[in-house]
C-alpha cells in the first residue's frame, strides 16, 4: 500500500507544475500583447487616402494644408499665421526614435516653421519624447492618433 505522503505529494506537485505552465503561458502572452502595438484603421488605409484624413483631421482644427506635395511624410499646414510640419509614420510598428524627431525638427528650423507634429501608429521612445517636449514637437502616437483621425474617417465612411 502507498504511503500516504505520496498520495498527498504527487496530486500537489502535478497541481504546481500545471498553475507555473500556466503562469508562464499567461506571462508571455501578456508580453507579446505588449510588444505588439495596437492594430487600427490607419495601416489598413493607402496613404493617399491616409493623407486625405490627417488634412482633414488637421482642418477641423483650424489648419490650412498649404503643401502636401511631397507626400504622406511631410505635409505643411498653417494657422494663425503661423506653419507647422506634420510628418506621419503610421506604418512603422516598431518605437520611432529620437533621429526622426531630430530630423522634422531640422526641417522645421529650415523652413522657418514654428511647430510641428509627428504622427505614428506606434510609440515613441523616450528620448524622442524628451527631444520633441524642447522643440516644440508635438508626438501623436496609437491611440492619442486614432483619436484624432476617428471622427473623420467616420465622417468619410458615412459619405460612402
Amino acid at each position: 500500500m502507498p504511503n500516504n505522503s505520496v498520495l498527498i505529494g504527487v496530486p500537489l506537485l502535478l497541481g504546481g507544475l500545471v498553475s507555473a505552465g500556466w503562469w508562464i503561458w499567461r506571462q508571455r502572452r501578456a508580453n507579446v500583447a505588449l510588444a505588439t502595438p495596437p492594430r487600427a484603421s490607419a495601416p489598413e488605409l493607402p496613404d493617399r487616402e491616409f493623407e486625405a484624413v490627417v488634412v482633414q483631421a488637421f482642418q477641423r482644427q483650424g489648419y490650412q494644408l498649404i503643401d502636401g506635395g511631397k507626400g504622406i511624410r511631410s505635409l505643411t499646414l498653417r494657422r494663425d499665421r503661423e506653419t507647422y510640419l506634420v510628418q506621419c509614420r503610421h506604418r512603422h510598428l516598431a518605437k520611432v526614435g529620437v533621429d526622426a524627431v531630430q530630423a522634422l525638427h531640422r526641417e522645421m528650423t529650415a523652413c522657418g516653421a514654428n511647430g510641428g507634429f509627428m504622427l505614428t501608429e506606434g510609440r515613441f521612445s523616450r528620448e524622442a519624447t524628451a527631444l520633441a517636449a524642447s522643440c516644440n514637437v508635438r508626438l501623436l502616437e496609437g491611440s492619442a492618433l486614432h483619436g484624432l483621425l476617428g471622427d473623420t474617417r467616420r465622417e468619410q465612411e458615412d459619405e460612402r
